[in-house]
């Protein structure tokens, strides 16, 4: 068994080949959808040394084949949708907040500290989902109107990949998708 770490905006992701338990306390496996939506969030943030290492590791690039994050990418998002999960397991290490320590010459009530009560800082989740046609392709530059679970309206197009993602969404439930400028499809509730 081979073993490779990515490190990434404070997160470490591990990538095991061959067989046989991974042994990884405090990570969790990505699933397929999680990968393809790692790959997507990487290229969005133009994270391109991670994508070349994830394609080196899967074999995915070659010595002389594209070199940049955009290159690669969308070999990266084809080859997991063809044939998951590449010879490969990815586990991430959830970020962790290290502590700020304080070196006090007498005890401080917290209380004091604050001028008004410290809230706890809302649940914040998000939804992706992607669009393809009939043929399987992606629905690409395609306008959708977004309800959220709070009754906002997010208005955005899909991307190259047919993907449509709403982040730092404050309160979870359904979210109803609406084709405005296609007439042959249904709102799609998820």
């Amino acid at each position: 068994m081979r073993r490779w770490e990515i490190f990434v905006g404070g997160s470490r992701y591990v990538v095991v080949s061959g067989s046989g338990p991974a042994d990884l306390e405090g990570t969790r496996e990505l699933g397929q959808v999680e990968l393809l939506a790692l790959i997507r969030r990487w290229l969005a943030e133009e994270r391109d040394k991670a994508l070349r290492d994830l394609a080196e590791i899967t074999g995915i690039s070659e010595p002389s084949g594209p070199s940049t994050g955009s290159e690669l990418a969308p070999r990266l998002i084809a080859a997991v949708e063809e044939r998951f999960p590449l010879g490969v397991r990815v586990f991430e290490e959830p970020r962790r907040e290290v502590p700020l320590l304080l070196e006090l010459e007498a005890p401080v009530d917290l209380a004091d500290l604050a001028s008004e009560p410290v809230e706890d800082a809302p649940v914040l989740t998000w939804v992706e989902v992607e669009f393809r046609g009939t043929d399987n392709r992606p629905l690409r530059d395609v306008a959708v109107k977004i309800e959220l679970p709070d009754g906002s309206v997010v208005d955005d197009k899909t991307d190259a990949f047919g993907v449509v993602r709403v982040q730092e969404i404050a309160e979870p439930g359904t979210c109803t998708f609406k084709f405005p400028e296609v007439e042959q499809l249904e709102p799609v509730a998820s």
